[in-house]
Order: structure tokens, then C-alpha cells, then sequence
């Protein structure tokens, strides 16, 4: 009986050995790159301030929180957290949670909110603001017949506009 259960043992070693050295390569190639990340993190870092403008138009902004790093299946998602004062001193604190995404390279790609605790989600109030100008647009004749303004305001919203402002950002 110890000898079975010493057979066991060690096929259970040579088992586990035998899965790390297969598991090993699938998480080396799991894992972002150290300068494609460090590249996004600085990006994001960099332009705190003008993205809360973007998600919380009405806000004061108070500080942007590194989280966490997720790898994707084609690149990877940098997490922060934004904490904020809503309504211009109104006093009320709050925070949302923005997921950056990322290629394998470390070019932006898109931000998705993560989770947040206040009423009004990211990008919402930015969002209504453009649909705004769009309807002015819309009913202004002068505006209308101007084809590189009205491609601006035609399809964007937020997320597309802060896009644009990163990408100048570079």
C-alpha cells in the first residue's frame, strides 16, 4: 500500500511539472508589454484632468488612481479610478472607474466605465451636450452647408471626441 501510494506521488509531481512547463509559455504571452504599458499609463497620466472633463463635464476633479492592468486578447485595458466633487462645489464626492483600452503597442483604442458610484454615468452629460450642438447644427442653414464642421458633429460623442484630444496628445 505505501509503495502505490508513493507511485501516485510521484506521478502527481511528474504531472504538475509537466503542466507548469506547459502553462508557462501561455502566461508568458498573457502578459503586456512593460514599455506598451508604462506608454499608456503616461498617456492617460497625462491628460487626467481633460479626460474627467470629457466623462464628468460639472465636476471639480480632484485626483486619477492607477488600478490595475488587464491583458486582452488583442492588447490590454489600463484601470483608473477618477474621484471628483460633483456640481461645481455642490459637495457631493464621488468616483468612476475608467477601463483604457489599449493595442498590444500600447496605442489608445476606446474607454469603457468600470464601474462608478455616482448617478450620472461617464460621458453622459458630454454626450447630451453634443446632441445639443448637433440639433443646433441641424437647424442652422450656414452651419449645415459647412461639410467639415457638420463631419465633426455628425456621428462623434464623447468617447470619440476624447479619442481625438488623446491622439493630439501623443
Amino acid at each position: 500500500m505505501t509503495r502505490f501510494t508513493s507511485k501516485k506521488l510521484l506521478l502527481s509531481f511528474v504531472a504538475i511539472g509537466l503542466l507548469s512547463l506547459v502553462a508557462a509559455p501561455a502566461q508568458a504571452g498573457d502578459s503586456v508589454a512593460p514599455k506598451a504599458e508604462e506608454k499608456a499609463k503616461s498617456l492617460v497620466e497625462r491628460n487626467q484632468r481633460m479626460i474627467t472633463v470629457f466623462a464628468h463635464p460639472t465636476s471639480k476633479f480632484h485626483d486619477m488612481k492607477y488600478l490595475s492592468t488587464e491583458k486582452l486578447k488583442d492588447g490590454f485595458k489600463v484601470i483608473y479610478e477618477v474621484n471628483y466633487t460633483a456640481f461645481r462645489g455642490y459637495g457631493a464626492k464621488f468616483y468612476s472607474n475608467l477601463a483604457f483600452t489599449f493595442d498590444d503597442d500600447g496605442y489608445y483604442k476606446t474607454v469603457e466605465t468600470a464601474g462608478r458610484n455616482c448617478t450620472v454615468a461617464p460621458f453622459t452629460a458630454t454626450d447630451a451636450a453634443l446632441g445639443v450642438i448637433q440639433a443646433v447644427i441641424k437647424n442652422e442653414p450656414e452651419l449645415r452647408e459647412n461639410f467639415e464642421f457638420l463631419k465633426i458633429f455628425e456621428k462623434s460623442d464623447a468617447r470619440d471626441m476624447l479619442r481625438f484630444v488623446l491622439l493630439l496628445s501623443r
